[in-house]
């Protein structure tokens, strides 16, 4: 309940993480909330398909999904609606089968976003992180050298302020160096940082 609670505060949601708690969680926020969308529907089978057409996509999943597919000619979404089969099985069926969900496990930036700009799904969710405004909130990641592409697409876009949650404001300034760095040296659209204490935040 809590992490759906600080989630629908925010009109889009970028994550790096690929388990299903945000599945689960937006599960529930929808329940409340029809705004919440991810780009995938349609489709009478037991899966629903991305459209990247779709302009009010709210959720992005920027490494992938253990319930997202590429079947070679689509973008898969696993539902439980649809099956009422829990997720687990139907992952693990597709496993069995040798096909592996849409995900970035890749160790280096530069790898991470070879694999994103080969894949439909995953090019459009980089590309819609760099085309945000307004406000950033950062929880769970400090953006390092592997994620230096996140990087690069939070510099691109028109985000005026970045908090990013943190241990320590010392920590937290020697971890974003290069993020900083590199900010500080925009021409335009030059971003104000900020940090918080993550404690402070009753996600869980």
């Amino acid at each position: 309940n809590s992490t759906a609670q600080f989630i629908e505060n925010y009109q889009k949601i970028f994550t790096l993480n690929y388990d299903l708690l945000l599945y689960w969680v937006i599960h529930k926020i929808m329940q409340n909330r029809k705004d919440f969308k991810d780009g995938f529907g349609g489709n009478d089978g037991e899966y629903v398909v991305f459209d990247e057409s779709k302009k009010d996509i709210t959720c992005f999943y920027l490494h992938g999904a253990l319930h997202i597919f590429d079947n070679g000619n689509k973008i898969i979404k696993k539902t439980y609606s649809r099956t009422k089969k829990p997720l687990k099985e139907q992952i693990t069926e597709e496993l069995n089968n040798n096909r592996y969900p849409v995900f970035v496990s890749e160790g280096t930036s530069e790898q991470k976003k070879a694999k994103i700009i080969h894949n439909a799904y995953l090019n459009h969710c980089y590309k819609s992180l760099s085309y945000i405004d307004g406000d950033l909130i950062v929880f769970g990641t400090m953006l390092k050298s592997n994620d230096e592409h996140i990087q690069d697409a939070i510099l691109k876009s028109k985000v005026k302020n970045i908090y990013f949650g943190v241990s320590s404001l010392e920590k937290g300034k020697n971890d974003l160096n290069s993020f900083i760095e590199k900010n500080n040296n925009l021409e335009k659209n030059k971003k104000q940082i900020f940090f918080y204490d993550y404690k402070s935040v009753k996600i869980w």
